[in-house]
């Protein structure tokens, strides 16, 4: 086993430490976090796979089991100094993704695993960005094409595509191995303007009929931290 599949073993195995913590059997505990049983069935079994982001987000979201340990190892297993899982309340935790979309000249992607989980609440997710949870991710923003919109460093939430047409805006789109952050203009007969905010970036021109492989739209920008 390498040291990788050691990391997600362990992980899969604090995810179960919780559900004993709470006396609950793996169904009644799917049940509780909302998370279809056979996906968690096939990820906690007797070969263990690689935890998904969104298992993660359920667990945190619906107990109050402590993010930094869940993920790391770090730190007390439960918020508050309990002893024992409980409802996570009102916030649900999105996952940020180790991958990077430039908004410059591209970055190659080396990988989509979860960096971190931060916490976003429910009621404000579905009144200000009308979504669900499971549709938004976060990344980091590299490169200065965006400029003054988006600075490098900055994370960003996306509401994944899921095969949907959508209007004008800022997207994270992916060009063979590589994210960008650009604004995009739908066109007539499926051409789409991919242009920046900075003006020392060229605008340029895709096809939407082009392979997945080659361009796809992987989300829409929906909301922008940043520190100053």
């Amino acid at each position: 086993m390498d040291k990788g599949d050691e990391k997600f073993g362990e992980m899969t195995a604090r995810i179960e430490q919780v559900r004993e913590s709470m006396n609950l059997s793996r169904m009644a505990f799917c049940k509780h976090i909302d998370y279809p049983y056979a996906s968690y069935h096939h990820i906690t079994g007797e070969r263990r796979s690689k935890p998904t982001a969104e298992l993660l987000a359920a667990v945190v979201s619906h107990t109050n089991v402590n993010s930094e340990w869940l993920l790391k190892g770090d730190g007390p297993v439960f918020r508050n100094g309990e002893e024992r899982a409980g409802p996570g309340g009102d916030y649900v935790l999105i996952p940020l993704y180790e991958v990077r979309g430039s908004a410059g000249d591209g970055h190659l992607v080396s990988g989509e695993e979860v960096e971190d989980l931060l916490a976003f609440k429910r009621a404000w997710i579905a009144r200000e960005l009308r979504t669900r949870p499971e549709a938004l991710a976060l990344i980091h923003v590299q490169g200065e094409s965006m400029v003054p919109t988006l600075n490098p460093g900055d994370v960003i939430l996306l509401e994944l595509n899921e095969g949907r047409q959508a209007g004008d805006g800022v997207f994270v789109i992916r060009m063979g191995d590589t994210l960008l952050v650009k604004r995009l203009q739908f066109l007539p007969e499926g051409q789409v303007n991919v242009t920046s905010d900075n003006a020392a970036y060229r605008p340029f021109t895709v096809s939407l009929a082009q392979p997945q492989d080659s361009f796809q739209i992987v989300g829409r920008v929906v909301w922008a931290g940043r520190r100053f």
